[in-house]
């Protein structure tokens, strides 16, 4: 699945990946917002502020930074910030 920004069109998010589209549903439910690792993160249009927000290259505010208990990277992205397909 491919993510665009609601605003502008530009891919922000490509996947799940290394991880099932069950799996990566199943998160996004848990904490109500779409849930994207790093590796699905076009970081060509993506942007992690030190506060912690996510937005797109042209300031469309996307979702926060969420790492889990481990350490990993996640970022909880609001669903009416992207468009799929």
């Amino acid at each position: 699945m491919t993510f665009f920004d609601s605003v502008t069109g530009k891919k922000l998010f490509n996947g799940p990946n290394e991880r099932d589209a069950e799996t990566f549903l199943n998160e996004s439910k848990e904490i109500g917002y779409l849930l994207f690792k790093d590796v699905d993160v076009d970081w060509q249009n993506v942007r992690l502020l030190v506060n912690g927000n996510v937005v797109s290259v042209d300031g469309t505010f996307l979702g926060r930074a969420a790492p889990n208990k481990t350490g990993v990277n996640s970022y909880a992205i609001n669903l009416s910030s992207v468009a799929g397909k």
